[in-house]
């Protein structure tokens, strides 16, 4: 079945006839929707970036996106969806989720296979049952989070890994943080993966330029509160960075459209993503499981139900215009889209009512 909120008339047909250049084009597409991006360039840098921040996690990604496009194209899938990544990016987030573990097995291996194969069905699930209903809402990163969760679960049960793994309750400090040694830490985390999240940025920036402002912003503020949070792990910082920079790319001005009070609603988002994903951190870790990206999936997910049925009445109350999937691929393109929606309402509007004065004439 094929989600009826595409139109398959404004898919950019490749131009490459040589099907293992179609396959690394659908790869890096994948890889660029990790970070609601579209163009292959980006997906390019993702990738190496994400081997340059860490080799284990670029590798299970490959693998994994490797894996659902495989599987999707064996299944039957939608080629749109398969070609512009859409089944692929979940098990490319689940590939940098697997390093949770801090082990390998051929058995966790076998498992991750499965989960891989496992994000392809719940992806299939959201596209069907949610994305295209009434509701018009998307998938997000909740099939790898699904999986990710159900993958552990069973790593658990099977004893793949110890029960629970530790993981570190996150505390908040009271002291002056430029005065904390953790401050020289984070600067020294963060030099030290300099090249990859330079590779990022450059691959965010180039699809756009809407979405780089708002991940300067969420990086800054990422880095301020990673501040805050003294005397915690080095992993759970990347954990802020995973929630925050995806969550300002996604309400400012991927599935709305840009302007000065989305700018207000994203920080406030940012704010309310901090705080859940420190407490469901502080409720999750003595069962062993990773928060991850839950809080701004769950955040974003929230925002786009409140807006799902909303009247443009109620949209212009809040200056905050939410666009169909159909529409969602680029800050700019949606600017332009909405301008010219606009205009032809704005059109038809006047048309009506100078029919409706002449009949009542």
């Amino acid at each position: 079945m094929k989600p009826d909120f595409l139109d398959f008339n404004h898919y950019e047909q490749s131009v490459w006839s040589n099907p293992l250049i179609r396959f690394i084009d659908t790869i890096l597409r994948g890889m660029a929707q990790m970070l609601f991006c579209y163009h292959p360039i980006s997906g390019l840098l993702f990738l190496i970036g994400t081997f340059a921040l860490s080799p284990v996690a670029g590798m299970y990604s490959l693998l994994g996106l490797m894996i659902a496009t495989l599987t999707a194209r064996f299944l039957k899938c939608n080629p749109y969806l398969i070609n512009i990544g859409i089944y692929g990016y979940n098990a490319a987030l689940l590939g940098i989720y697997w390093i949770f573990f801090d082990t390998f097995s051929i058995s966790l291996l076998f498992l991750f296979i499965g989960m891989c194969i496992l994000t392809v069905f719940l992806e299939h699930f959201f596209l069907v049952k949610v994305s295209s209903s009434r509701w018009g809402l998307p998938a997000i990163s909740f099939p790898s989070l699904f999986s990710m969760w159900i993958g552990v679960s069973l790593a658990y049960l099977f004893k793949l890994v110890p029960y629970p793994i530790s993981i570190d309750r996150l505390e908040v400090t009271t002291i002056n943080f430029f005065a904390n040694p953790d401050y020289e830490l984070l600067g020294t985390y963060l030099w030290d993966h300099l090249g990859g999240i330079i590779l990022i940025a450059m691959g965010i920036l180039y699809n756009s330029r809407i979405s780089f402002f708002f991940t300067a912003i969420s990086f800054t503020l990422a880095t301020v509160i990673s501040l805050f949070l003294g005397g915690n792990s080095l992993p759970y910082w990347n954990d802020i960075y995973y929630n925050l920079v995806p969550m300002s790319i996604a309400l400012g001005g991927f599935y709305f459209v840009f302007n000065k009070h989305i700018i207000f609603y994203t920080f406030l988002a940012m704010i309310l993503t901090t705080t859940l994903f420190y407490g469901m951190h502080n409720f999750f870790h003595s069962f062993g499981f990773p928060t991850l990206i839950y809080p701004f999936n769950m955040v974003v997910f929230a925002v786009l139900c409140v807006f799902a049925k909303g009247s443009l009445s109620f949209e212009k109350f809040f200056n905050a215009y939410r666009v169909p999937l159909i529409v969602c691929k680029r800050p700019e393109s949606i600017l332009q889209w909405h301008q010219e929606h606009m205009e032809s309402y704005h059109y038809w509007n006047n048309l009506n009512s100078q029919q409706n004065r002449k009949a009542a004439a």
